[in-house]
């Protein structure tokens, strides 16, 4: 029998989409893509932005059994909530629309398992995110792989920390890194993880924050929530030798002073902006 969902669809306007699909997230949404209410609303589709022009759609998947008045607390008086229930495979269709390729630095593209595409880019990365977080699309996720193709040269051990859909992972892996270690909370995205390396012919370890191993690596990369990132600053910094580069991603503009006070500590750090978000990324002293 196919499992039943619950779907969330708002208009809002392009400004408040991003901010409110990660409202979504947070609450528990498993998964959330966007789409303009209308053809003549869309402009493009691009890496890492949503460019549309008046009001797009956001939707989220949700269990059957999350509690839809929670979703109040997030809406003021001028959006309205409609809720439909869905089958597995009519929210897999509805999601797959708005997932196209994206191409990093003429080095690496991001191409969904389903779509038939040519491009000139040397790597790609065929990828099902299910419903774990991690698509390519979002401006952290952006940030990082982005990040990912300017500082990994082949060799390096990585890890990952909240790995999502494995894509940042698995991106490590087929730009030259020797070992790549990913870790998250949620055992869902490390099946996902993995499903997603066979998908790519790459092998990755996958491990519960609690089952790491004490190792230290060349390279570290977290895109994860700012208060989380703050909270792991000592196991993040342990996990990293002396020399080694890190890239904390998850940020809002508003939140990285913050990030930049804590891990300034011990680590030379520069930060890039995309839109609200941004990657704060640096080497260890």
């Amino acid at each position: 029998m196919s499992k039943k969902w619950q779907q969330l669809s708002l208009s809002v306007d392009k400004d408040s989409a991003l901010k409110i699909a990660d409202q979504l997230s947070a609450m528990g949404a498993l998964a959330t893509s966007f789409a303009a209410n209308t053809l003549q609303n869309y402009v493009n589709h691009e890496v890492g932005e949503i460019n549309f022009i008046g009001e797009i759609e956001v939707t989220a998947l949700f269990d059957l059994d999350f509690d839809r008045r929670l979703i109040n607390l997030l809406l003021d008086e001028d959006l309205s909530a409609h809720w439909q229930i869905l089958a597995d495979e009519d929210w897999q269709d509805k999601w797959k629309e708005g997932l196209k390729p994206i191409h990093f630095n003429h080095r690496l593209s991001i191409i969904p398992s389903w779509y038939e595409t040519q491009d000139n880019c040397p790597i790609r990365l065929k990828l099902d995110p299910g419903a774990a977080f991690g698509t390519g699309a979002h401006p952290t996720t952006y940030l990082c792989l982005e990040w990912l193709t300017n500082n990994i040269h082949g060799g390096e051990v990585v890890i990952d920390f909240g790995c999502g859909s494995g894509i940042l992972g698995i991106a490590a892996s087929l730009l030259g890194a020797a070992q790549v270690l990913l870790t998250d909370c949620d055992e869902l995205a490390l099946s996902t993880s993995l499903d997603n390396a066979q998908l790519n012919d790459v092998i990755v370890e996958t491990y519960l924050p609690e089952s790491m191993p004490a190792l230290q690596a060349d390279v570290l990369v977290a895109n994860i929530l700012a208060s989380t990132l703050k909270a792991l600053y000592p196991t993040l910094e342990s996990h990293l030798k002396t020399g080694g580069k890190i890239a904390l991603s998850g940020i809002l503009s508003e939140q990285a002073h913050e990030i930049n006070a804590l891990y300034g500590k011990n680590f030379n750090l520069t930060t890039i902006a995309k839109d609200e978000w941004v990657i704060i990324f640096g080497t260890k002293l």
